[in-house]
């Protein structure tokens, strides 16, 4: 209880009667009950020992406020040390209920003070009246329960309250009703979970449902890409079927213009035999008769061979060269017994190339040009088909025609693979057709690989020629054209092709540019490339028809110049 000077006798004798109904109003028969005030030094009134008939000890509790200047204070700590130190049953839970001004509050520790440890569950009930003050947690306390009352008048109103919620407190059971507000609040939580419950359901049902069409969508479309394949391999295997059907029948007309011209040389020889005995027979008449026969034009005429220098070797060789040329030629193209066949094949390699005459290609030099084309998983088919009609508008601007430049194409995902090499086709429309019928394969992509597949070929086509002399100062080519290589890829890739770019460059000295859509790996195309100029998007036609000229031009320069000290080299020697 507060007997401090702030409480008055009156009030003191309201915390006694207020006492007296709790201790009546809650059945302690078996309970023990200590009694303590503070005024504000620490009084105790009986201990939990000497707990005798407690109702009427406590209206025997005297008034005693400590009137002296420094009155030394206590705490709810020292009290209960104090009061429930002995006779404390470990199995019963403890409940410390303090009354309390608010001017002259009973604190809860001292400084410096330790602590008690509770041999059971300890409960504390903090009754401030008084103005509003914080009412702290006792920390040995298991609940600290902070009551406020504006009056002592209104102390008996909460007797019930009070006793229920030790006995709440006490038994483990509490005695707090739901109201309606209660209800409504967990309503409103279980209706919300409920709407997150429906909300993910059909979130999980939009899922499935999109990942069945999506799964759909992908077997539709990997059908239909088995369906392209099917009639493209079908159908390149019918034009392989026909144009070997066309060789076996061109080979069974040669060969029979063959034997028409065997047959005929045979009756030629037959009569010039004849005649030659005819005439021998009578010039041996003749003779037999004493009269000289004339000499045939032929015994008479005379040949005159011209001394050719050496300067004029070469080009008497070129010229003898191009005489049997065009002797074969005539003798192909004279006769009646020539077959149509015959005809359309002479027609294909005399063609024109489809370049008009001012156009820049046909003045510079011939090229051979490889594409070496993509068709991994990583271009996906809608890129393909754009970088299929871009090398098509690439091929506008290259004198593609017998004697001019050659074409050849290359496709890789996992492995390499030749589509056509450079002697299949010699004009820009067959060209054309073989690009369009690329297809698209998928898979991997192995671009070191398919570089090293592509150095192969351009180094099988170098020593086609070999030669046996190699300059002292410049290496003698061993081929008579440019090689320029044409990667189409976004430049992604498996492998690293560093190794095999450098021996593109630097040991075949194959001129390489790329041809890429919008999305690539820069980073990867540069080196191949080596340098950012060669590296062309699938808009820019007249940027690499410009940058295949100028290699035209340059390679031109310097070929050039080396047949020019070829020359001089060769004097030299002739002269020694």
């Amino acid at each position: 209880m507060d007997s401090t000077p702030q409480v008055t006798s009156f009030q003191h004798r309201a915390e006694v009667d207020f006492l007296r109904q709790v201790m009546s109003t809650m059945k302690m028969s078996s309970s023990k009950v200590a009694m303590a005030q503070f005024t504000p030094w620490s009084r105790v009134e009986w201990s939990l020992s000497n707990a005798t008939y407690p109702e009427s000890r406590i209206q025997e509790a005297p008034y005693c406020p400590c009137e002296l200047e420094n009155c030394q204070s206590t705490s709810v700590n020292s009290l209960t040390r104090s009061t429930m130190s002995s006779s404390n049953r470990k199995g019963v839970p403890d409940v410390i209920l303090v009354i309390s001004n608010s001017y002259q509050p009973l604190v809860e520790v001292l400084p410096n003070e330790p602590l008690i440890s509770p041999s059971s569950p300890l409960h504390v009930f903090y009754i401030v009246i008084g103005s509003n003050m914080h009412v702290s947690r006792f920390e040995p306390s298991a609940h600290t329960v902070g009551i406020k009352v504006t009056d002592f008048e209104h102390l008996p109103h909460l007797v019930g309250p009070l006793c229920q919620s030790v006995n709440g407190y006490i038994k483990g059971t509490s005695t707090t009703r739901f109201g309606p507000l209660c209800w409504i609040i967990i309503g409103a939580i279980l209706l919300f979970a409920l709407i997150l419950v429906a909300l993910l359901l059909y979130a999980i049902y939009n899922y499935n449902e999109e990942n069945r069409r999506l799964r759909h969508r992908i077997s539709e479309s990997e059908r239909l890409l088995r369906k392209q394949n099917e009639y493209f391999t079908s159908q390149l295997h019918s034009e392989m079927q026909k144009q070997i059907a066309n060789g076996e029948k061109h080979a069974e007309e040669m060969k029979k213009q063959q034997d028409m011209m065997q047959s005929q040389k045979g009756k030629n020889l037959s009569n010039s035999r004849s005649r030659d005995l005819k005439i021998s027979g009578k010039r041996s008449d003749r003779r037999d008769s004493g009269i000289e026969s004339p000499r045939s034009p032929r015994e008479v005429e005379v040949q005159v061979t011209p001394i050719s220098t050496s300067r004029d070797n070469s080009k008497e060789e070129g010229e003898e060269d191009n005489q049997s040329s065009g002797t074969s030629e005539s003798i192909l193209s004279s006769g009646s017994d020539i077959t149509d066949s015959t005809e359309t094949d002479l027609e294909e390699l005399n063609r024109r190339t489809h370049l008009p005459r001012d156009h820049p290609a046909r003045k510079l030099p011939p090229i051979d040009l490889m594409f070496l084309v993509d068709t991994s998983s990583s271009i996906g088919i809608n890129n393909f088909d754009i970088q299929k009609n871009f090398i098509c508008e690439i091929l506008k601007d290259v004198d593609i025609a017998p004697g001019r430049s050659r074409i050849s194409m290359v496709q890789y995902a996992q492995d390499p693979s030749v589509v056509f090499g450079f002697d299949q086709y010699y004009s820009y429309e067959s060209v054309r057709r073989g690009v369009m019928r690329l297809s698209y394969t998928g898979g991997a992509t192995m671009l070191s690989k398919a570089l090293a597949f592509a150095g192969g070929i351009m180094y099988h086509e170098q020593n086609l020629k070999k030669t046996t002399k190699r300059h002292q100062f410049l290496p003698t080519p061993k081929h008579d054209r440019l090689q320029v290589l044409c990667l189409v890829s976004d430049g992604y890739s498996d492998d690293s092709a560093d190794k095999e770019s450098v021996n593109l460059h630097d040991r075949l000295h194959v001129k390489i540019f790329a041809v890429v859509t919008r999305s690539f790996n820069k980073d990867k195309l540069v080196p191949i490339t080596r340098f950012d100029g060669s590296v062309f998007t699938v808009h820019q036609r007249e940027s690499v028809a410009i940058w295949l000229w100028r290699q035209q031009r340059i390679w031109a320069e310097h070929y050039s110049a080396f047949i020019e000290k070829e020359k001089k080299r060769a004097e030299r020697s002739a002269r020694r």
